[in-house]
């Protein structure tokens, strides 16, 4: 039996998570692993304020070195999110001999280099299968399952914010009853931007990424959209059209170079990640030898977060190591992609509006696929296109051109089509 003690740093929503399924479930654990799990001290910058919510015979303390010097400390539990104070208290920890374990989505993305090399000097081990997708266990998946296969794309929802909006929005809701039905739910934060303009699941993919393709990359790399100006109009236009709007964190491998984007897609509804719905999250991988695999289930919330963090503080007891030799690579730019697009045009009822458009793309050597008009008994009407496949440079080259003319009331919404069209 291996008895571990360990130090907590937050003790915040998932951390108070921590609490809980360790009170319930240690025996289990136990059982399961062989390894007697003892939670001893809890630090929070706002300690005196989280009391009332901690029970149990725990050290709280609001100073760090409470953990840091405690030689009986095996193992330190990160959870307060965001870069920096977590950048510093995890490098405390690693060169104090600790491992660590972390939910930090923002930290493990920018910083993945030197915390495994502070790890790796130490002879420690640093864990973050909670960072990306929840309790979803596709770091594991990537780093044990599928070590052996050559992994060429990987694609998902990894924001249950975002995919709760756009679900509400397929029953009829608008955009913004949608947001204030999350944040009511506890899926949206009052300020929702992260998550909304897409930089959530973009922090998400750098991980994967790394994870998939052993790259070295940053958030630099990655071409982010948001969904806020995608309207209830667009999703009963995809329905009609047979697809739905999802947001998409995309990783991708040609050759030696790799393309990362995270933004709004029409996706084929007879495809899995269609039918992934409300808060929920998934992740899609497709590997050389083992063909398609789909990975689901919560992607956020504090039990199953918890129980995630959990499950990395057995790994790192039971020394598993996952280290890895990135290597640098070209990333594609996003006006090199080619896809099918759905683009909408708002414009006013005129003769000659649409052979107008069909100029300008053809003239960009844009073909369509499909054209869509429904009467509107309003001055502007919604034109709705879907191309063949098109460079990301020259489609852009096109609207900017069309968006220019004078019947056109709003700027154009582009959506990409991920997959093939049916």
């Amino acid at each position: 039996m291996s008895k571990v003690t360990l130090g907590l740093i937050g003790a915040g929503n998932i951390g108070q998570g921590v609490l809980a399924v360790l009170e319930e479930n240690a025996g289990i654990i136990r059982a399961k692993t062989s390894v007697e799990l003892r939670l001893k001290t809890i630090v929070d910058k706002c300690i005196a304020e989280r009391k009332g919510a901690i029970s149990g015979d725990y050290v709280l303390s609001d100073d760090v070195n409470a953990i840091f010097d405690d030689d009986e400390i095996d193992v330190v539990i990160e959870l307060i999110g965001g870069v920096e104070p977590a950048r510093t208290h995890i490098l405390a920890a690693l060169n104090n001999g600790k491992h660590v374990v972390t939910a930090n989505k923002a930290v493990v993305s920018a910083h993945y280099t030197e915390l495994m090399a502070a790890a790796k000097e130490n002879g420690v081990n640093l864990r973050f299968e909670a960072s990306a997708a929840g309790c979803v266990p596709i770091i594991k998946s990537l780093e044990e399952s599928l070590v052996a296969d050559d992994v060429t794309s990987l694609y998902g929802i990894l924001n249950g914010t975002t995919n709760f909006i756009l679900t509400r929005m397929s029953q009829g809701s608008d955009y913004d009853a949608a947001l204030r039905d999350a944040q009511a739910l506890g899926f949206a934060e009052p300020d929702p931007t992260f998550d909304v303009s897409g930089m959530d699941a973009a922090q998400k993919i750098v991980i994967l990424a790394l994870m998939a393709f052993n790259i070295r990359a940053d958030i630099s790399n990655v071409y982010v959209e948001g969904i806020e100006r995608i309207s209830t109009g667009d999703i009963e236009y995809a329905d009609d059209l047979g697809y739905a709007i999802k947001l998409l964190a995309i990783a991708k491998r040609h050759g030696g170079k790799v393309e990362l984007r995270v933004h709004p897609v029409l996706i084929h509804k007879n495809h899995l990640l269609a039918d992934v719905r409300n808060e929920l999250n998934a992740v899609f991988v497709k590997g050389r030898f083992v063909d398609e695999q789909m990975y689901y289930g919560k992607g956020a919330g504090q039990l199953p977060t918890a129980a995630a963090v959990l499950g990395d503080v057995v790994d790192v007891v039971l020394q598993k190591e996952h280290e890895r030799d990135l290597q640098d690579v070209e990333f594609v730019s996003i006006d090199d992609i080619e896809s099918h697009y759905y683009v909408r045009f708002t414009v006013l009822e005129h003769v000659g509006v649409l052979a107008t458009i069909t100029r300008i793309l053809a003239e960009n050597e844009i073909s369509i696929l499909s054209v869509v008009q429904k009467e509107m008994k309003t001055d502007t009407v919604p034109v709705v296109m879907l191309t063949h496949v098109v460079q990301e440079s020259a489609l852009r080259k096109a609207i900017k051109e069309i968006d220019a003319e004078g019947f056109v009331k709003d700027a154009s919404v582009v959506i990409r089509i991920e997959g093939e069209l049916e």
